[in-house]
């Protein structure tokens, strides 16, 4: 028989054992409440033990009927009728007796839907002595960001393609790659992302990246036809069905890539005849004149000038204009070597530079070589047209050191060999360019007296001899200059005629001359001299109608 300190002491024991018991459970129970998931322990019949709060939230529909000993399939039966389970509708028990069967057996994890549109995914496990740990995690975000996906995905007019990140197999791709590629989804399934690529390169996600989300990489893609295609490729790494993977998007810039091409070929070629233009050529010669400095070579630029272009222009017209200018640019090129520069300046000019010089007389033999190249006639459209050309010559170092330089004074060459005779060749000297500076001050003067009417005409009588009576005047252009005094026609007239100042001219001084002779007596006459060039414009009778109406005359 116990005696009764032994049974006071055992009832101690028992109740430390107790209240250690209770103190576990509330810690075990503190423990669960801040998980974000929900947690549910059940026995092996199926009946609560514990559960935390975020599980009760989760079921908030049937969580009034949760308690330690109650059957879970019941408080299933009370959710089924309050409507919380949608998917257990018109097979209640049916429903009930699968969702037991996977608590009790549990595999895989799987997902339920809640009335309210929440989506559960359930997790079970059983324990040592045959009960179940339940895991409920809320999944909604995810499934909408899912569904977000999706629908950007698949509809998306960009072709997009989600590949696995550490084998870069194609796990995904949308219609509008499948129909830009032209391969079929099974075929697609086949291929890894780098099977797409025409080169070896890195991939986007690859190299010294830090940013989640990457800007546009370029790549070049073969297509299911074997053609090549250029793609600007966006690239964002995401979780895939549960797969670390990369998600591409591809644009298309094969098309802007042939623009660019096109467009920065036209910036340094002529649309024409397909020739390197002035910037081009002068970027080229830029580069000679380095090396020369260097080697102590010398460098010819060659500036080539079609003679009466414009005479054909005008008979034959643009477009045998046209056909005769790529013609010469196909002869200059067959005369020239590989390595000697080409370009088109302007309508109807060329320029060659020439290097590799060992003594004066190539670049004579080479400018003779041009001009007989061109004087060969051409077949353009039934007519056979003869044309002929000039070249002036400048010569690095001594005509110039820099490219603007030689261009400038090549041209000035130009110039005097039209000016002189045509159809030949002819050396840049210094004085041309003192003359050039002479001409361009006398154009710069000649506008600012046009504009400020400084212009004047002199006049020179007509006598009759019989009685000394003046019966007419011939008017003539006078400049009297502020510095210079008073220019001679043969001067500034030249001037005015290439550059088109003369009709300007003729004009202002035919108002003036009718506007004096006016205040003349009527039997006397007055006669102005005009420029041919001025019948070319075609206005020159209205110009003297309006002179004579202005005068009265």
């Amino acid at each position: 028989m116990a005696r009764p300190a032994d049974v006071a002491e055992g009832e101690r024991a028992v109740a430390a054992a107790l209240e250690e018991a209770r103190r576990s459970h509330a810690r075990l129970r503190e423990a669960i409440d801040i998980l974000p998931q929900g947690i549910v322990f059940l026995d092996p019949d199926g009946r609560y033990i514990l559960w935390n709060k975020r599980y009760a939230e989760i079921y908030k529909a049937s969580a009034d009927q949760f308690e330690p000993g109650a059957r879970i399939q019941d408080t299933m039966r009370i959710g089924i009728a309050r409507g919380d389970y949608p998917e257990a509708e018109g097979r209640e028990e049916e429903w009930i007796a699968e969702r037991l069967q996977r608590m009790f057996n549990p595999g895989s994890s799987h997902e339920q839907v809640l009335a309210d549109g929440r989506c559960i995914q359930i997790e079970e496990r059983t324990t040592s002595d045959g009960g179940i740990i339940g895991l409920r995690v809320d999944i909604t975000e995810l499934k909408q960001r899912e569904a977000s996906f999706r629908l950007m995905f698949e509809s998306n007019p960009v072709p997009m393609i989600v590949c696995q990140l550490n084998d870069e197999r194609i796990l995904a791709v949308n219609d509008a790659a499948v129909e830009h590629y032209g391969y079929s989804p099974s075929e697609f399934a086949s291929l890894t992302i780098r099977r797409l690529q025409a080169f070896e390169t890195e991939l986007p996600w690859t190299g010294n990246h830090t940013h989640e989300e990457r800007t546009a990489r370029t790549w070049k893609h073969v297509k299911a036809d074997g053609s090549l295609i250029d793609l600007a490729i966006y690239s964002r790494q995401l979780t895939y069905n549960g797969e670390p993977a990369v998600l591409l998007a591809l644009m298309d810039i094969t098309e802007r890539k042939r623009a660019e091409m096109r467009l920065a070929f036209m910036a340094h070629h002529d649309g024409l005849t397909g020739l390197p233009n002035r910037n081009s050529l002068r970027k080229r010669l830029d580069e000679l004149l380095i090396q020369t400095r260097r080697t102590g070579e010398k460098i010819a630029v060659l500036f080539v000038g079609i003679d009466n272009f414009k005479a054909v222009n005008d008979t034959l017209g643009h477009a045998v204009g046209d056909k005769l200018l790529r013609g010469v640019a196909r002869r200059l090129r067959s005369t020239l070597r590989e390595e000697d520069p080409l370009a088109r300046l302007n309508s109807d000019e060329f320029a060659v530079i020439q290097t590799g010089i060992k003594r004066p007389e190539d670049i004579v033999l080479l400018a003779k070589r041009l001009l007989h190249a061109i004087a060969e006639p051409y077949l353009l459209q039934g007519h056979s047209v003869v044309v002929g050309a000039s070249i002036g010559i400048a010569v690095a170092p001594g005509d110039g050191d820099d490219s603007e330089k030689l261009l400038m004074n090549a041209d000035m060459a130009l110039s005097r060999a039209k000016k002189d005779t045509r159809g030949t060749f002819s050396f840049f000297e210094v004085g041309m360019d003192a003359r050039a500076q002479a001409r361009r001050k006398i154009e710069t003067d000649l506008r600012a007296a046009l504009q400020h009417e400084v212009l004047r005409p002199y006049y020179q009588p007509l006598v009759r001899l019989a009685d000394g009576r003046i019966t007419g005047s011939e008017a003539l252009v006078r400049w009297p200059h502020p510095e210079r005094g008073m220019i001679s026609p043969a001067e500034f007239i030249p001037v005015a005629e290439d550059t088109g100042l003369i009709n300007a001219i003729g004009a202002q001084i035919l108002r003036s001359a009718c506007m004096d002779a006016a205040r003349w007596p009527d039997d006397v006459r007055v006669a102005v001299n005009l420029s041919p060039l001025q019948f070319r414009v075609g206005n020159l009778l209205s110009v003297v109608m309006d002179a004579l109406k202005q005068s009265g005359l």
